[in-house]
């Protein structure tokens, strides 16, 4: 979600105002556009066509355009970016009862009044490969200039990259494009720019933060937080481990 948020704002999304087109369709296309990407791929044709024609509101669906970023605004664009290239599930909604059940969070409530759904752990592996996209299916789709075979998406792009366009060999002393920095990030830069975690300068001194040993022996790390009078947090504890039902495992 982060890495595919970064590579839109540094090297497809030019320093342009942006506007967020939502589309929302009933349960039932999902699941066929979920099966059938070749169906998806005509509809979103359909509605960009619609959107290029201003002819949005006469093509049945519900339509949400309200989210604008400016042209200078590109933290705000890459939190939109990720934002929409979020996964299906939440980890953050997703916890695990005390009998080794999985717990899911609903966003919204249902008309019912549920607010939780109950998942054995096979039933939920099950779902979850569900949603695994088939092979070659890409995800992010571009349309208009921004599509690979458009003859001006180097020009538009901040990577410059798109069709027609050679590759040239990357000279010492010249700037790196967007896509060699991009690459070239360190874990502890990711870290700062998706989560604002400071890491790589000391709060004490201000000078550059260096590891110097990797503990991981419980035992040590119990001592050392002793030793500095920091509690230890024991994690919750999880349910033994056990086979599948017999009818499960051999039906």
């Amino acid at each position: 979600m982060a890495d595919c948020a970064a590579q839109l704002v540094d090297e497809i999304l030019p320093h342009q105002p942006m506007r967020q087109w939502v589309l929302s369709v009933p349960f039932q296309l999902r699941m066929l556009f979920a099966s059938q990407p070749a169906v998806m791929g005509r509809v979103l044709g359909i509605v960009y066509r619609a959107i290029a024609t201003h002819l949005s509101h006469k093509a049945g669906f519900s339509l949400h355009a309200g989210v604008a970023v400016r042209a200078r605004e590109r933290k705000k664009l890459e939190h939109l970016c990720r934002y929409i290239a979020r996964p299906a599930v939440s980890a953050e909604r997703l916890s695990l009862t005390r009998n080794g059940r999985l717990r899911y969070e609903l966003k919204t409530p249902w008309r019912d009044g549920t607010t939780h759904i109950l998942f054995e752990p096979l039933d939920f592996i099950a779902r979850l490969v569900a949603l695994v996209p088939k092979p070659r299916v890409n995800l992010t789709r571009f349309h208009g200039v921004f599509a690979p075979n458009s003859k001006h998406r180097a020009q538009v792009t901040p990577a410059q990259r798109g069709k027609g366009r050679k590759a040239h060999p990357h000279k010492q002393g010249e700037e790196k494009t967007p896509f060699e920095r991009r690459v070239s990030m360190t874990w502890a830069q990711r870290l700062k720019r998706v989560f604002e975690i400071e890491i790589e300068t000391c709060c004490e001194c201000g000078g550059d933060v260096r590891v110097i040993a990797s503990i991981e022996d419980p035992v040590v790390i119990s001592k050392i937080l002793d030793h500095l009078g920091m509690k230890v947090t024991q994690g919750g504890q999880l349910p033994q481990c056990r086979a599948p039902p017999p009818d499960v495992l051999f039906a």
